[in-house]
């Protein structure tokens, strides 16, 4: 038996009523938004640095979650004597 492969969704606020009325970007989307390679937003939801849901399997970020990681990582750099 064959198995038949789904085409990525694109519309993810029409896809789940849970982001209708939410801004969700894909791995390239938030990479982008992030200034980080899809490598390194890999590794930073590995280690749990950053949220983010799942729809059709895919990854998805939600805009107050890259709001939040931006905050946190912001904040690291503003630094001092580490």
């Amino acid at each position: 038996m064959r198995m038949k492969i789904k085409p990525p969704i694109r519309d993810y606020q029409a896809a789940r009523p849970l982001y209708r009325n939410l801004e969700v970007f894909t791995e390239d989307e938030a990479a982008e938004i992030l200034r980080i390679s899809k490598v390194t937003l890999w590794r930073e939801r590995k280690k749990g640095r950053i949220s983010f849901r799942r729809s059709a399997s895919r990854p998805v970020y939600l805009r107050e979650d890259l709001d939040a990681y931006l905050k946190r990582v912001g904040s690291k750099e503003g630094g001092g004597n580490d």
